[in-house]
C-alpha cells in the first residue's frame, strides 16, 4: 500500500513538472489561449500575450501575423518603423539617451535612414581631436558674472580652418570645460565661442536642411541679432515639424546635458538653421598635423 502511494505521488509530481514546463501560460486562467512564444530574452523566459496582432514585447513592438518586429517603445509610447539590426562591436556611449535600443545598435537600427557622421572636426589617427596652443592664456568672464582664466587653442575644420577654442585647463570650474557649441562640435572637450561656429559649419562642409528633411544627428544652431549663433544642440528626435523636434546638449557653465524640445531650448533666438554633416570627419596623421599647427595662429 505504501509502495503504491509512493508511486502516485512520484508519477503526480513528475506530470506536473512536465506540465508547467509545457504550458507555462499565465494568462490561461484569465480564458486566453496559448499563442506562439515570443521572447525578448532570448529564450531565458517565455513571454505569452493576449491575442492581438500588434503586441509589446520588452522594448519593440512585435506583429504576430507576420513575425515582424515593426516598431519600438520609446517614452511616448509611440510606434515607429525600424529596419534590421545593425550592431557594432562596443555601446554607443550615448545610449542612455535611447534606452529603448540596445546600446549595439548603429542608427537607432536604421542606417538606411539615418547617419551618424559625427558632425564635428579634424582628428588623429586614433580619434583624438587635433589641438594646438602657444599656452597663451586670459581671463573670460560670463554674463552670470562666473570668471575663469583659460588656455587660447586651435582645433581644425576639415578644410584646415583653424577655429579658435577656449581650454579649462587652469583650474577653473567644471562649468567652463565646454559651452553649448563645445559640446555639439567638440566632444565637450572644449569651449567655443559664437563667433566660430560659421567657419566651422563653413570649413567641415555642413549642409542646410529644412525641418522636414532633418534627422538625428543633425546639429540646430540659434540665431540671435545679426545672424549670432548664440546656442547649438544636436537633434535626437523628429518628425517633421518644429514642435515634434527633439534636441541634446547644454548651455553655457552647465555641467549636465539635457534634452529638450526645440522650439523651447532658446526661447530668444530670432531664428533657427539646421545644418548637416554628411561625410566624417577627417583624420590626419602626424606629418600632416605639423603642416596645420603651422598654419595655427600664434597669439
Amino acid at each position: 500500500m505504501k509502495r503504491t502511494i509512493l508511486f502516485l505521488l512520484v508519477v503526480t509530481t513528475a506530470l506536473s513538472c512536465l506540465l508547467a514546463q509545457t504550458t507555462k501560460n499565465p494568462f490561461s486562467k484569465l480564458g486566453y489561449k496559448k499563442q506562439v512564444m515570443y521572447t525578448s530574452s532570448k529564450g531565458e523566459f517565455e513571454e505569452f500575450y493576449k491575442n492581438a496582432d500588434v503586441v509589446e514585447i520588452g522594448s519593440v513592438y512585435f506583429n504576430t501575423k507576420t513575425n515582424k518586429v515593426i516598431g519600438y517603445v520609446n517614452e511616448e509610447k509611440e510606434i515607429k518603423k525600424i529596419a534590421s539590426a545593425t550592431s557594432a562591436m562596443s555601446i554607443d556611449p550615448k545610449c542612455e539617451k535611447y534606452y529603448w535600443i540596445s546600446p549595439y545598435a548603429y542608427c537607432l537600427n536604421n542606417p538606411v535612414k539615418f547617419v551618424d557622421p559625427d558632425g564635428k572636426i579634424v582628428r588623429d589617427e586614433k580619434g583624438n581631436i587635433v589641438y594646438t596652443t602657444n599656452g597663451q592664456t586670459s581671463t573670460f568672464t560670463h554674463p552670470s558674472g562666473s570668471s575663469a582664466t583659460l588656455e587660447i587653442g586651435y582645433v581644425f575644420a576639415d578644410n584646415g580652418t583653424p577655429i579658435q577654442v577656449l581650454n579649462n585647463n587652469q583650474g577653473g570650474s567644471a562649468g567652463w570645460d565646454t559651452n553649448c557649441h563645445g559640446t555639439t562640435f567638440t566632444d565637450g572637450k572644449y569651449w567655443l565661442n559664437n563667433d566660430q561656429v560659421p567657419a566651422l559649419v563653413e570649413g567641415d562642409n555642413y549642409k542646410s536642411q529644412t525641418v522636414e528633411s532633418a534627422k538625428p544627428g543633425d546639429k540646430i544652431i540659434y540665431l540671435g541679432e545679426g545672424n549670432e549663433a548664440e546656442h547649438s544642440m544636436t537633434i535626437t528626435k523628429t518628425d517633421g515639424t518644429a514642435q515634434g523636434m527633439q534636441v541634446y546638449g547644454q548651455g553655457g557653465l552647465e555641467v549636465e546635458n539635457h534634452t529638450d524640445k526645440a522650439t523651447e531650448a532658446w526661447p530668444s533666438a530670432k531664428a533657427a538653421a539646421i545644418e548637416r554633416k554628411d561625410t566624417p570627419d577627417k583624420v590626419v596623421n602626424n606629418q600632416e598635423i605639423e603642416k596645420l599647427k603651422q598654419n595655427a595662429p600664434k597669439n
